[in-house]
């Protein structure tokens, strides 16, 4: 098996390295990691689609709550880590590609070379059309969120904080161009403990979707034929992270 991963920085994207590897010990590889886009761009780019106060209100959130909800959370993280067996060294990420950007006609060119069975997504930025559109192997993405509802980041929180525990999970989808809007393969509800916070929310998430890409892997091309079915009274929207107001209204609901 020839498989290719575009992967961002970060411990999820290590944990899923690590994972596949495990599970496909002589499978040839072609990883591609990409670097951190601006922070600054990011912050114009969102300045312009949510407003000043929602982008400082978030900046706030990012840069004085999560390092507390992070130290807070060090025991539950060690816990997931433990129970699910995830390994987040970087090893394996040592003869990866690295890119500005999983969009660079670099990438096209060595996956066209690579030619893959199977192409996973991880924390990248929005992959172009010329990119999934250079080989024949479909493009799926691991979104810790439950599709179309929770699209776009921390899909589990907002589902908490929406009220609505029952679409806690995560979903393994096809790739299109737009924000997880692809078909979704396999969608995992899942229960988080008490002791879960919105920096252990998407690790849970995480740990709970890798026997069902173990699943899509280990059955393809089979598997990515049995996609999930969508109910027509689903809303669809994008998310973005949390305002200190928002995350303290939440807190005061009991969403951690």
């Amino acid at each position: 098996m020839r498989i290719a991963m575009l992967l961002g920085r970060g411990s999820s994207s290590t944990i899923l390295a690590n994972a596949v590897r495990t599970w496909h010990p002589n499978a040839e590889f072609f990883l591609v990691l990409e670097r951190p886009p601006s922070k600054r761009a990011m912050l114009r780019h969102r300045r312009r689609r949510l407003g000043v106060a929602v982008v400082c209100g978030q900046l706030f959130f990012q840069l004085m709550i999560v390092p507390l909800i992070r130290f807070s959370s060090t025991k539950r993280i060690n816990q997931i880590m433990a129970e699910y067996n995830l390994d987040a060294s970087v090893e394996s990420l040592k003869d990866a590609l690295e890119v500005t950007s999983v969009n660079e006609p670099s990438v096209s060119n060595q996956l066209a070379q690579f030619a893959p069975d199977i192409v996973l997504v991880n924390g990248t930025r929005i992959i172009k059309p010329d990119v999934l559109s250079c080989v024949k192997a479909d493009f799926i993405n691991t979104h810790v969120g439950i599709t179309p509802m929770y699209r776009g980041v921390h899909g589990g929180y907002w589902a908490l904080w929406n009220d609505d525990p029952d679409n806690f999970g995560v979903t393994i989808h096809l790739v299109d161009a737009g924000v997880d809007t692809g078909h979704p393969l396999r969608q995992v509800r899942v229960r988080p403990s008490r002791d879960d916070t919105f920096v252990t929310y998407p690790l849970l998430q995480q740990a709970k979707a890798l026997d069902a890409i173990r699943g899509i892997l280990s059955n393809l091309p089979h598997s990515l034929g049995m996609k999930e079915k969508s109910a027509a009274n689903e809303f669809s929207r994008q998310w973005f992270h949390p305002t200190v107001s928002q995350y303290l209204r939440g807190r005061l609901r009991g969403v951690r």
